[in-house]
């Protein structure tokens, strides 16, 4: 029987589609709760206890998407959030605030800075968590097109200008 559980676990995970998942969380039982549930939903998970260790970890890795705890020792989650933000590697990164704190303005602060969502986690169940990580993703690829599509269109506005000048510039020389 065990054993048959076990090969179903493994057989779910492998059958989703991975992603990577940079789980920020400073309480040890939280974190391995999360990540066990995580993983075994197919990601790929890091773990952060601390913001100077977040920073380091989604400057190095390609994560998807960070779970981001608030009450992080030395550096709140607040702070990880601006610097993610501030930094041209991780700006667009995903990032979903998981807190206990439910003060309103500490939720409005949080997603003023970028957060894409703020989850209570007495009000979640990390099967809840798991279960709306794909939609985020996919909500950030889309927006992340669209900014790809724009950004094509902008450069071929602009580029028969350039074309334009530099022809009249050589012309101009001639």
């Amino acid at each position: 029987m065990a054993s048959t559980l076990a090969a179903q676990s493994v057989a779910h995970t492998r059958s989703q589609p991975a992603g990577t998942i940079l789980l920020v969380e400073d309480d040890l039982d939280i974190g391995q709760m999360y990540r066990l549930k995580l993983q075994y939903d197919g990601y790929h998970v890091h773990v952060a206890m601390t913001g100077e260790m977040a920073l380091a970890l989604a400057f190095q890795s390609c994560a998807d998407l960070v779970l981001l705890d608030m009450g992080l020792p030395t550096m709140d989650g607040l702070q990880v959030l601006s610097a993610l933000r501030a930094d041209r590697r991780t700006s667009s990164l995903p990032v979903v605030i998981l807190s206990n704190c439910d003060d309103p303005d500490l939720v409005e602060r949080g997603l003023r800075l970028g957060a894409i969502d703020y989850l209570i986690k007495s009000r979640v169940t990390p099967t809840g968590v798991s279960g709306r990580i794909a939609g985020w993703m996919a909500a950030q690829a889309a927006c992340d097109a669209r900014i790809a599509v724009e950004y094509e269109r902008a450069s071929a506005v602009s580029a028969p200008g350039l074309a334009m000048a530099s022809r009249a510039r050589t012309s101009a020389e001639s």
